[in-house]
């Protein structure tokens, strides 16, 4: 499993849509770091 995933694979392996895993980034309910 790679150390980082991008949000397109975030939101596949959760089943949900891009938008919604970028909002639960927003919000702080899923930790992220933005690299670049």
């Amino acid at each position: 499993m790679p150390r980082f995933l991008t949000l397109a694979a975030v939101a596949e392996g959760l089943q949900i849509s891009s938008s919604q895993t970028y909002a639960l980034v927003r919000s702080g309910e899923l930790p992220a770091i933005q690299i670049g």
